[in-house]
């Protein structure tokens, strides 16, 4: 009998375009959520929202925009380690101007 793959989530080799290292330093104070001992607020981040919508793995990005896109009242938080996908979604958010990621 085979053995099951196992998958996981975890931070993996990378490799950063300048832009992405940019967006994602550039960005992150804007945008970002740092990591804390404390619960986030989610209401208070997305005050003018109905509901808010945690995505674990958003990639490079590209589906979290357009569905933040077709749901303007939402609110999304985006959760992910790979860091190239970090840095394109905020380029992404700020080209487009997104309000709900």
């Amino acid at each position: 009998m085979e053995s099951p793959t196992i998958k996981s989530f975890k931070l993996r080799g990378t490799r950063i375009t300048a832009a992405q290292l940019d967006a994602r330093e550039r960005l992150w104070p804007t945008y970002g959520v740092d990591v804390a001992e404390s619960e986030i607020d989610l209401m208070g981040a997305f005050p003018d929202k109905q509901k808010v919508i945690l995505e674990i793995g958003f990639g490079m990005g590209e589906a979290t925009v357009a569905i933040a896109q077709n749901f303007p009242d939402v609110g999304f938080l985006a959760i992910d380690v790979h860091q190239p996908g970090i840095g394109k979604l905020l380029s992404l958010i700020e080209e487009l101007k997104i309000s709900n990621i």
